[in-house]
């Protein structure tokens, strides 16, 4: 979408999407503040909004691509590193300091994956399906990791029951 023909709007538009409050935005962009909607229907013109959800878009396409670009350099230096000292631990005919070095690039391309178990073996055996969900769904939100509507309290029985059978999730593994 190209620059909004009113060039108050696309300055408006460029602060919202800067972050700014929309009543600072309005006035920054010239415009007197009034009591009658004004902010509100000028933030809610299509050509308005568009421009704004173009300018965030724009703005995260830049950040995840800065990212990923951070990540990947990471990634490919420490599998760098890691070959680096698995030719030494080779040279030194070292065995076991070659296999960890293996072991380390198989762990950063993704192809080894710790797992543990949390707690004693069998800590979890007497739990239904439904107590497992409802205890890992409040283990979540007491860690501020819960995702949203996964699960619903239910004051009465002090219990957290699913709203939703998440075997059927598309990432649940099942």
């Amino acid at each position: 979408m190209p620059l909004l023909k009113n060039a108050r709007w696309e300055l408006y538009a460029q602060h919202v999407a800067n972050g700014m409050m929309l009543g600072e935005a309005y006035k920054k962009a010239g415009f007197t503040e009034n009591k009658k909607g004004n902010l509100s229907r000028l933030r809610n013109r299509i050509e308005v909004d568009r421009r704004i959800t173009e300018l965030l878009s724009k703005r995260a396409s830049k950040v995840i691509e800065k990212v990923a670009i951070e990540i990947e350099y990471t990634r490919e230096k420490l599998l760098a590193e890691l070959e680096s000292a698995r030719k030494v631990a080779e040279k030194a005919k070292n065995g076991s300091a070659m296999a960890t070095a293996t072991l380390g690039k198989a762990k950063i391309l993704g192809l080894i994956m710790d797992r543990r178990e949390v707690g004693d073996v069998g800590a979890f055996d007497h739990l239904t399906d439904e107590e497992l969900v409802a205890l890992a769904a409040k283990k979540a939100r007491e860690l501020g990791i819960a995702g949203p509507h996964l699960v619903e309290d239910d004051s009465k029985a002090g219990m957290t029951t699913p709203n939703l059978d998440v075997r059927s999730t598309p990432n649940s593994g099942h």
